[in-house]
């Protein structure tokens, strides 16, 4: 069994040294994939990019000379949590100060000294970015740091060019850390109007496993650190084809045993000599399950309470309608086909049959019991009455009075059950089956609170993409139904037919298999489907501006262009946004 320990708080990524004097005097361009989560920084003429760093900065608060650390420099990032910046907002750049940093990293690391960047740049933007943004974005690369050219394109539209070039109808599904997109594209162009974005991505999943875990282990919550967190989503985590069905397989212990991941816990919460001893604790998990119980007795109470007022309700109707003295004439209360076929009802005594009594008198007695018990159940959940005397109040007295281990305490109870009859024989049972399934957990667990268990949460966790409303109450479709919505609006099904996906959260298993159910579920019976997830999810983007630095050289915006059309100014190519976004 592997320790939490063994996670670090980041998965350092070491840069290495760049010799300049390679690239000096040359045109070759920069390619910067700039990603919320992560950014590849390299030379066109690598084939991977060899500055992977995470897009954050860590500076102190208040304190203009500080030191200031960015990406891989920052060894702990827990230990700096509360100082972290980012540069942005969702998927969109908002503090440019920040970008300035990142930017002043980059070329640091490229080992560029000259006095300004005389290499065109590459750079990607967030689908349909603001104006604004990308205005300061320019403004940033072409005045400050002096570059002579600026390629802007979407990543995940550099992701598809470079693995299906050709390609000009299909749907784009990126999965990002802060957002995800539904992109049409329909005759190699980009529909913005017919794409849509949910705001949910590989952040929220790390969120929402960290919480999780902090309420299923409140003891150690320490354990659960954000970027700990992270990794488990990578690395265990997977899309569930069918997630109500697999769902229900992690109650059955073979299940379980087979796919659980279990990890010892760094702090053991057993170790301190103030804790209580076996017996103790024992008589503890009694007390809990007790009052378990009780709750579980007062809700069937309530539960039980509603059916017998449906049920009074309905006799109390069936009354009034036999008693209306009218109801002699049929013509009288004919007035709609509904009463007049309940008047029949009543006339061949199908109205008694449904309700299980032979005659007028029948009705009258079987409502005054019914009253009766209604009363008295509202009697008993009243918190303020006397409350009744029940098994529990039985088995309480027992254990006061008996100095009692677990085979003596199980022994009584099932002794018990031989004798008892109605709501104390459901309470013995219910008492019985949340013991046996206690025991069952910590016999898994073996080592008690100090063994930490990722079960369900493995499929729970990335159905958050697809179920946000189910899961958290957050009010956004998932990915399924924003396909759907999309695919709604295209007159031609061709362009659904072919489904790529990249983005961060598709290194997690299962995607593909998840999006062919759903979307199978979505088109015509029979109809053909091809779902083709990026061969590097995490670098295609990267060789995607590679690829669009040599076939599209002709589309970079000069600085003189710059200077003439004013700040904003994009050459639409199949890879960018619009001009007028």
């Amino acid at each position: 069994m592997e320790s939490l320990e063994w996670m670090g708080d980041q998965e350092l990524i070491p840069l290495p040294d760049i010799e300049y004097d390679t690239y000096r005097n040359t045109n070759i361009p920069v390619l910067i994939d700039w990603g919320a989560y992560r950014s590849r920084v390299g030379f066109a003429t690598s084939s991977t990019p060899p500055l992977i760093f995470r897009s954050l900065i860590s500076k102190q608060r208040a304190k203009k000379d500080s030191h200031v650390l960015v990406g891989n420099d920052i060894v702990d990032i827990e230990a700096v949590k509360r100082v972290l910046r980012s540069p942005f907002e969702f998927d969109v750049c908002t503090q440019f100060d920040s970008m300035e940093t990142i930017f002043d990293y980059i070329f640091h690391c490229l080992s560029i000294d000259t006095n300004r960047v005389e290499h065109p740049v590459v750079l990607n933007e967030a689908f349909c970015v603001p104006l604004w943004s990308r205005t300061n974005a320019q403004e940033l690369l072409f005045e400050c740091y002096g570059i002579p050219s600026l390629l802007l394109g979407v990543d995940a539209l550099f992701s598809l060019y470079h693995n299906l070039a050709d390609i000009r109808n299909c749907l784009v599904i990126c999965l990002g850390h802060y957002t995800c997109h539904v992109v049409v594209v329909m005759d190699g162009t980009v529909c913005c109007e017919r794409s849509t974005r949910i705001n949910l991505g590989g952040l929220n999943l790390s969120l929402y496993l960290q919480r999780l875990m902090q309420l299923k282990y409140p003891k150690l919550m320490s354990e659960f650190s954000f970027t700990k967190c992270e990794q488990i989503v990578q690395k265990f985590c997977r899309f569930s084809s069918d997630y109500q069905s697999d769902s229900s397989q992690w109650s059955h212990d073979l299940y379980f045993n087979q796919y659980v991941k279990r990890f010892k816990a760094t702090k053991s919460v057993g170790s301190d000599t103030s804790q209580p001893t076996a017996t103790e604790k024992f008589e503890q998990r009694t007390e809990r399950l007790l009052k378990k119980v009780k709750t579980s007795l007062v809700k069937k109470r309530e539960k039980q309470l509603i059916e017998w007022e449906d049920n009074r309700n309905q006799l109390k109707a069936l009354l009034e309608l036999v008693e209306d003295e009218e109801m002699a004439d049929p013509a009288l209360v004919a007035v709609s086909l509904h009463i007049y076929d309940i008047f029949c009802d009543v006339l061949s005594n199908k109205a008694y049959q449904n309700t299980g009594v032979k005659n007028l008198n029948e009705l009258r007695s079987k409502l005054s019991e019914l009253s009766a018990e209604i009363k008295q159940m509202k009697t008993q959940l009243n918190p303020k009455s006397v409350p009744e005397m029940t098994v529990i109040d039985e088995i309480n007295e027992w254990q006061k009075q008996n100095n009692y281990d677990e085979l003596q305490w199980i022994s009584y109870i099932r002794q018990l059950r031989t004798n008892k009859m109605g709501e104390n024989a459901w309470i013995l049972n219910e008492l019985l089956r949340e013991y046996e399934l206690e025991s069952k957990r910590l016999k898994r667990l073996g080592m008690g609170d100090n063994v930490i268990e990722f079960g369900s949460e493995l499929i729970r966790v990335p159905e958050l993409l697809f179920s946000p409303n189910a899961l958290i109450h957050y009010n956004q479709c998932g990915i399924s139904e924003a396909i759907e919505e999309v695919v709604k609006q295209l007159d031609n099904p061709e362009i659904s037919q072919t489904i790529f996906i990249t983005g961060g959260c598709a290194n997690i298993e299962g995607i593909v298999e998840r999006i062919e159910t759903d979307v199978t579920a979505i088109r015509p019976f029979g109809s053909p489907l091809s779902v083709i997830k990026a061969n590097d999810v995490s670098l295609d983007s990267w060789r995607g501006e590679r690829d669009s630095a040599q076939h599209f050289a002709d589309q970079f915006v000069t600085k003189e262009e710059y200077y003439e059309f004013g700040p904003g100014f994009v050459k639409e190519f199949k890879c960018s946004n619009r001009y007028h976004i």
